[in-house]
């Protein structure tokens, strides 16, 4: 049964990657491709369901514990799936990045690295001339 018609669908996935964007959505991790958040009486979880982190998408929607609706990346091609499609990935993509803590470790990364190298980092070579690549 559709419950939701593609407007909808897009609204709902736009508002989430809103949330997600504003941190106001703390994401768990489920598995490796599967994270949920909740807001309110509702869980949202999305997932990679051929587990590769690209397209497709699936968004489960549950309502006090129950199943209630999905949103996934199919559908004829139309400028609201392919929206759709873009907020389910980039969806995706925050909700990981937040249940692994992928920020937190990448900052704490290069402050360890700053700590012990101490100074600047100097300036990346120069790209090659287009003349520096013959061989005379």
């Amino acid at each position: 049964m559709q419950i939701f018609t593609l407007e909808q669908k897009y609204e709902i996935v736009a508002r989430i990657a809103m949330l997600v964007e504003q941190g106001v959505l703390e994401w768990d991790a489920i598995n490796d491709y599967s994270f949920s958040a909740e807001l309110g009486h509702t869980e949202y979880t999305i997932v990679s369901p051929d587990r590769d982190d690209v397209f497709p998408f699936t968004l489960y929607i549950r309502i006090d514990g129950e199943p209630f609706t999905s949103i996934d990346s199919g559908g004829a091609p139309s400028s609201h799936v392919q929206a759709i499609n873009r907020g389910l990935q980039s969806i995706y993509n925050a909700a990981k990045r937040n249940a692994l803590k992928i920020d937190q470790s990448a900052i704490a990364v290069l402050e360890e690295l700053r700590e012990a190298t101490g100074g600047a980092v100097p300036d990346p070579p120069a790209p090659p001339g287009p003349l520096d690549d013959v061989p005379f």
